[in-house]
């Protein structure tokens, strides 16, 4: 968080056995940026959940969210990083699965788990079906001691959707 470079959220992708050599050049690594942030107004992703969609012990897909209460979702599931980017957008500029109200970053990993009740089918439509579950909040900077304005915990079936807010989601207790 709060890096001194574009001050955007981006999600770095390393291939460790590449830096054996000890030197890190283009094609070791890959950075893939949500475009939300600048100098001004920093952000940052918290820590990454993959998912290994197809069971083949890769990963096709990562969730992180951001400063600003975005949860973004990564394809990786093309066999070329140049192929990698943000799963959704709006013609090219990238869009988060979700977005939090004013005031409610995310900080903490996220949990990724299968749809407990709609079934896992290529033929259905609803891939990749997963829940991300995640909280809101932060207790980062001196500052966050005395917020006190609310958070919320989320529960968030990708589907496929983009661009979704707390309209379209049902309230559980």
């Amino acid at each position: 968080y709060k890096d001194l470079g574009s001050g955007e959220a981006r999600l770095y992708i390393v291939d460790i056995e590449a830096g054996v050599d000890g030197s890190w050049t283009t094609g070791d690594y890959w950075k893939i940026n949500t475009g939300v942030g600048d100098t001004a107004d920093r952000n940052g992703l918290t820590t990454p959940a993959i998912a290994d969609i197809d069971g083949n012990g890769t990963v096709d897909r990562v969730y992180a969210g951001d400063l600003r209460g975005n949860m973004w979702v990564f394809d990786l599931s093309n066999n070329s990083g140049n192929s990698w980017d943000v799963a959704y957008s709006s013609g090219s500029t990238p869009t988060p699965q979700f977005t939090a109200p004013a005031g409610q970053t995310i900080t903490a990993k996220p949990v990724v788990a299968r749809h407990p009740t709609v079934p896992n089918s290529t033929n259905s439509g609803n891939s990749p079906n997963l829940m991300v579950f995640f909280g809101t909040g932060q207790y980062l900077a001196d500052s966050d001691q005395s917020t006190s304005g609310m958070q919320s915990y989320y529960g968030v079936w990708d589907e496929g959707s983009k661009g979704l807010t707390r309209a379209n989601l049902i309230e559980q207790t």
